[in-house]
């Protein structure tokens, strides 16, 4: 796939070269085939065996059983595929390249619901509840947009002292985009009988 390509869940994204797990495969399966074989002749031999050699044979088949698991795993892991539909945001890996285990292969984004991230302090953070509206604004973009906390975190962050708050936007235009800055109003209705101070007023 290409940057900017949309796709849809389970479609397959990229594949590295299986042709030495297939081979494993094939001989895992031959193996497995081979223990059951001699796991069954065991079982007809009766009493003119031991109860050591027969476990020995049903242990062997267990092992060839799970080897071939093991290499049948290898092969459907050796295709990436989708885990949600969405457009490729970013290709790290170039055709032919070598990669090692745990490198990034591409980037994934479904934004037509996207989540707004806050570092909120301590003294605001009391106020906030989930499902409290909340207003987005963008410089890039005249119009706010309306969105809902989905999530704050029961605990601080150990370095900033400050909660993550997430608001989640419906973003089916696709006008907010990841990695863009935002500024984010909250609030709450204030009881009837509260006395408000201008702030300019409090030194």
């Amino acid at each position: 796939v290409k940057a900017g390509d949309r796709v849809s869940r389970g479609a397959k994204l990229a594949s590295v070269d299986a042709e030495l797990h297939r081979v494993l495969l094939e001989q895992a399966t031959a193996q497995e085939e081979l223990a059951d074989a001699e796991y069954k002749r065991a079982l007809g031999l009766g009493d003119l065996i031991s109860q050591a050699q027969l476990q020995a044979a049903e242990t062997q088949l267990e092992i060839a059983k799970a080897n071939r698991r093991q290499a049948e795993l290898n092969v459907e892991r050796s295709t990436v595929v989708a885990p949600f539909s969405g457009q490729v945001g970013t290709v790290y890996a170039e055709r032919g390249e070598v990669l090692g285990p745990g490198m990034p292969v591409l980037r994934l984004v479904a934004i037509d619901t996207v989540k707004v991230m806050l570092n909120v302090t301590d003294r605001d953070v009391v106020s906030l509840q989930r499902g409290m509206n909340a207003r987005v604004h963008l410089q890039a973009v005249a119009t706010p947009f309306e969105g809902r906390i989905s999530n704050i975190a029961p605990v601080a962050d150990a370095d900033t002292r400050a909660f993550q708050v997430e608001v989640e936007v419906n973003n089916s235009d696709q006008k907010l985009l990841p990695g863009m800055i935002a500024r984010v109003e909250l609030g709450r209705e204030m009881p009837a009988e509260s006395v408000l101070i201008p702030q300019e007023w409090v030194v």
